[in-house]
C-alpha cells in the first residue's frame, strides 16, 4: 500500500489517486478526506487484494462511477436521504441482510471528524451501526458476536494503520451520529404525507 502524508493529510499514490480524491472532496466539501478511507482505497487499488480478509468477507470499496443495486432499486424513494450519505463501501454483513452500503453521514448537524457512519441494508433501510469510524463499523457488523472474526478483521485493519482500540465486539462504542437516519426518514415521511394532504385540499 502506498500512502503518503501531504499537508498533514494522508494521500494515496495510485494511478487513480487524483480522480478518487477529487470525487471524495466533491462529497465532503470543506471536510477533510478521512485517512481511513484513503488507506482502504489504496489497498483496493493494489493488485492481489483477493487474498485479503475483507475481500473474502465481501467488503468492497466504492469509487467514482461505482454502482450498487441498492441505489438502483431505491433511488427516487430516498433522494433526500441519499443526499446526505457519501457511499464508500459495499458489504454483506449480518446487519445489512444481504448486499448493503456503508458511508459517511454528511447531514448539516454532523460535525464530527471523521463524519459518523450510516449504512443502508439490502431492503433500503437506513441505520447507524456501532462504531465511531468506518473500520469500527465494518468490524462490528462483520464479526457480530464472533470473537475470532473480530480479532482477525481488527488485526487486518491494524496492519494497514487503522488500529481498533476495542478488544472484542462488546467494546465497540455506539455511533456518534447526531441526526439519526431513522429520525430523519420519519420526519421526511411525515412531511411527504402532509404535503399530499394539502395538495388534495385538506386543512393543515
Amino acid at each position: 500500500m502506498d500512502v503518503v502524508a501531504r499537508d498533514g493529510e494522508a494521500v494515496l499514490r495510485t494511478p487513480g489517486e487524483h480522480e478518487y480524491v477529487e470525487w471524495a472532496r466533491r462529497w465532503l466539501g470543506d471536510r477533510p478526506v478521512p485517512d481511513e478511507l484513503l488507506r482502504l482505497a489504496a489497498v483496493w487499488a493494489a493488485p492481489g487484494r483477493e487474498a485479503d480478509l475483507p475481500y473474502q468477507l465481501e467488503i468492497d470499496v466504492l469509487g467514482p462511477g461505482s454502482g450498487h443495486p441498492v441505489f438502483g432499486e431505491y433511488a427516487g424513494c430516498f433522494d433526500e436521504m441519499l443526499r446526505h450519505l457519501f457511499p464508500v463501501v459495499s458489504a454483506v454483513t449480518g446487519a445489512t441482510l444481504g448486499p448493503g452500503v456503508y458511508g459517511y453521514w454528511l447531514h448539516p448537524d454532523e460535525r464530527a471528524d471523521p463524519p459518523p457512519i450510516v449504512a443502508i441494508d439490502s431492503e433500503g433501510a437506513f441505520f447507524a451501526p456501532r462504531g465511531r469510524t468506518l473500520a469500527e463499523a465494518l468490524v462490528a457488523d462483520c464479526a457480530g458476536d464472533c470473537d475470532e472474526t473480530f480479532a482477525e478483521l481488527a488485526g487486518w485493519f491494524a496492519g494497514i494503520g487503522l488500529r481498533i482500540a476495542a478488544r472484542g465486539p462488546g467494546e465497540i462504542p455506539p455511533s456518534a451520529v447526531v441526526m439519526h437516519p431513522e429520525a430523519l426518514e420519519e420526519r421526511l415521511a411525515a412531511e411527504f404525507h402532509r404535503d399530499r394532504r394539502l395538495a388534495a385540499g385538506a386543512t393543515p
